[in-house]
C-alpha cells in the first residue's frame, strides 16, 4: 500500500476516533442528567410520603455520589466554585446547586450577609474571565458549567 493511501486511512481513522469520543462524552453527560432526574423524582416521591418508590433500582441510584471535588481545605469561595464546576465536567448547574455543592465541600456560609449574592458574583466573574466557564439560560434560569471542550448537541 502506498504512503498516500496509508495517510488517508490514518486521517479517516483519526476523524472517526474523535467523533466516537465526542459521542461517548455526550452519552456520559446524558446518563448523568437522567440519573439526577431519577434521583430528584425519588426525593420528591419520598417528601410527598407516597410510599415505596416504584422503581426497584432507585436505591442503587440514590447511592451514586456527585463527582468528588478536589480542593485544598483552606481554599476560598472562588477556588471551590471553580473546582465544583470542573468536577461537573460540562454538567450545567444553577447557582443554588453550586451553593449546595459548596456546602458539601465543607465551606462555611454562616456569618455571611448574603452568600447567594457572593456566589452569583463569583460565577459571573469566572464566566467573564475564564474561557472554559460557560453560561446558558433556559426559561429564565441561568446555568453555569465547565466547558471541557467536547461540544454537546443542543437539547441534550
Amino acid at each position: 500500500m502506498d504512503e498516500v493511501k496509508k495517510q488517508a486511512i490514518a486521517a479517516s481513522m483519526w476523524d472517526s476516533m474523535i467523533k466516537l469520543r465526542q459521542e461517548e462524552e455526550e452519552l456520559v453527560h446524558r446518563g448523568t442528567q437522567i440519573t439526577l432526574a431519577l434521583c430528584s423524582m425519588a426525593e420528591v416521591w419520598d417528601r410527598l410520603e407516597l410510599g415505596p418508590y416504584p422503581d426497584p433500582g432507585i436505591s442503587e441510584l440514590l447511592n451514586i455520589k456527585d463527582p468528588p471535588v478536589e480542593v485544598e481545605e483552606d481554599a476560598g469561595m472562588t477556588e471551590r466554585i471553580l473546582a465544583i464546576l470542573k468536577a461537573g465536567n460540562n454538567f450545567e448547574m444553577t447557582p443554588t446547586q453550586v451553593r449546595d455543592r459548596l456546602v458539601e465541600t465543607g465551606f462555611k456560609l454562616q456569618g455571611r450577609s448574603n452568600p447567594m449574592a457572593e456566589i452569583h458574583t463569583v460565577l459571573k466573574r469566572l464566566a467573564q474571565k475564564r474561557k472554559r466557564i460557560g453560561v446558558t439560560e433556559r426559561d429564565g434560569v441561568i446555568y453555569y458549567f465547565y466547558d471541557n471542550g467536547v461540544p454537546l448537541k443542543k437539547g441534550a
